[in-house]
C-alpha cells in the first residue's frame, strides 16, 4: 500500500556543525513561502553564501542586517533578513512579499532528510514520496528534495520556485490517491519512458504518471502542465503525466 510505505520514511539524519567564520556561518533550517530548505551559510568577512538542492543564497551583512538574492532554477529573488541578537535565528521578507526564517542548527542536532535515489523508477518513485511525507510533517525543507525527482520540463507555468513547490506537493496530494504496492513499480525498465497507472483507492479509476530517464541516467516523474495537474486533482478522466 503506497501509504504505508510514505509512512515507513526512510531518511538519513544530518547533524548542526558549527562554524567560527562570523555570525551567519553554520547550518540553517530556511522557510520562505511555500516551502524551506536545509542550508550551509559561510562567511567571509562581509560575504555570506551557501548552495541547497536547485538553488543558493547568497549577499552581504552589515552589522546584523543581509542583503542578497536567492537564486532557484536559475530565477534571482532580491531578499532581505535581519539576524536576532541570540543569534539563532534570522527573519526577513522577499522581493515578491514572502516572509524569510531562518533558524538555526545546533551542533549535534540532526534533522530528518530524505535520500534521493535517482537510479531506476522505483527508487525515483520512493524517493519523492518520502520527501514530499517529511513535508507534510512539517519538514517544509524536505521539499526541495522532492523536486530533484520531477522533470517540469519547458512549461512556463512551472518556471518559478513556488510555482514548483506548488506543483510538487499537488503531485503528491494526486499520488496519494492511489493504493499499491511499491514492488510493482518497475526497477530495471527496458525503454527510457513508462507509464504507470495506479489504481485509486474506490473508484475504478488509475491515477496515471509518466517517468523517464534523463541523458544523465537519472529516472524522474514527467510533472504535467499545471491546468492538466489541477484537472486530475479536481476529478477529471485519468490522463497520461504529460499529455
Amino acid at each position: 500500500m503506497m501509504r504505508l510505505m510514505t509512512l515507513l520514511l526512510l531518511v538519513v539524519f544530518t547533524a548542526g556543525t558549527a562554524r567560527a567564520d562570523g555570525p551567519w556561518a553554520g547550518e540553517w533550517e530556511l522557510a520562505w513561502g511555500n516551502a524551506g530548505a536545509l542550508v550551509t551559510l559561510e562567511q567571509d568577512g562581509t560575504l555570506v553564501g551557501g548552495s541547497f538542492g536547485n538553488g543558493l543564497i547568497r549577499g552581504t551583512v552589515r552589522d546584523n542586517m543581509f542583503n542578497g538574492e536567492i537564486v532557484f532554477n536559475g530565477d534571482s529573488e532580491r531578499v532581505t533578513a535581519t539576524l536576532n541578537a541570540d543569534l539563532q535565528s534570522f527573519a526577513g521578507t522577499t522581493e515578491t512579499g514572502d516572509w524569510l526564517n531562518g533558524t538555526r542548527i545546533a551542533p549535534g542536532e540532526r534533522k530528518a532528510k530524505a535520500a534521493i535515489d535517482l537510479r531506476n523508477p522505483r527508487a525515483a518513485l520512493r524517493s519523492f514520496l518520502t520527501a514530499s511525507a517529511l513535508a507534510q510533517a512539517n519538514k517544509s525543507y524536505a521539499l526541495s528534495d522532492a523536486l530533484d525527482a520531477l522533470d517540469f520540463g519547458s512549461n512556463e507555468g512551472w518556471a518559478t520556485r513556488e510555482a514548483r513547490f506548488t506543483g510538487a506537493q499537488q503531485l503528491y496530494q494526486l499520488i496519494d490517491r492511489a493504493t499499491f504496492n511499491m514492488s510493482t513499480i518497475p526497477d530495471d525498465p527496458a525503454g527510457p519512458r513508462i507509464t504507470l497507472s495506479l489504481p485509486q483507492i474506490g473508484s475504478a479509476s488509475t491515477v496515471s504518471i509518466d517517468m523517464q530517464r534523463a541523458t544523465d541516467g537519472r529516472w524522474q516523474i514527467v510533472v504535467p502542465s499545471p491546468e492538466k495537474l489541477r484537472a486530475q486533482l479536481e476529478g477529471g478522466p485519468p490522463q497520461t503525466a504529460d499529455g
